[in-house]
């Protein structure tokens, strides 16, 4: 018997990791021994031709989120450290090159953004339990409206499911409007 666990500092912070070990479990297929606080990680099984692979697999807002930093990070270190200095005059291929890199940038600044917003509506949905139903009173006051997991996901605005659905699955007091949320509008 070993343990093959790894310390949860070793751990790729994109992982979704959905609980760890209370009490240690002996694993009958290997035989392993993994002890308290080990992390229980979601994985995939593959099997190509006679190729069986397990992949774990990654939280999709972390991925975003990681995405969003590092363009971000790209594209303002660019800028940050490349524009020119006051009455600097470039030649017709010096100055193609920059503009192609500064709409480089430009381009990672934006990827940024979208990728910030989607790393906050992955992690809202992710939230949402599968049974989970929401009701809403349609504007015209005479009937509600139900959405099931799948219909939040897809016709639920972000604002609306940050200050109503995420909230009351949570069972947390919304405390909007505050500073970050009128930075976030």
């Amino acid at each position: 018997m070993k343990n093959t666990d790894i310390d949860i500092e070793d751990l790729d912070w994109r992982i979704r990791a959905c609980s760890s070990l209370t009490k240690p479990f002996l694993d009958p297929q290997t035989e392993t021994i993994h002890p308290i606080g080990t992390i229980i990680k979601v994985i995939k099984i593959i099997k190509y031709k006679d190729n069986i692979q397990h992949i774990t697999l990654p939280n999709p807002a972390a991925m975003y989120l990681s995405l969003a930093i590092k363009l971000g990070n790209q594209g303002y270190d660019f800028i940050k450290n490349n524009f020119l200095k006051k009455n600097e005059i470039l030649d017709q291929k010096e100055d193609n090159i920059f503009n192609t890199k500064l709409f480089d940038a430009f381009e990672k600044l934006i990827a940024s953004v979208i990728f910030s917003y989607s790393a906050i509506e992955a992690f809202v949905n992710y939230e949402i339990p599968e049974d989970y139903i929401f009701r809403i009173d349609r504007k015209d006051k005479r009937c509600q409206e139900i959405y099931n997991h799948d219909q939040i996901e897809r016709f639920i605005n972000l604002e609306m499911k940050l200050k109503i659905v995420l909230p009351e699955i949570l069972q947390i007091r919304s405390k909007i409007p505050n500073k970050i949320w009128q930075d976030y509008m």
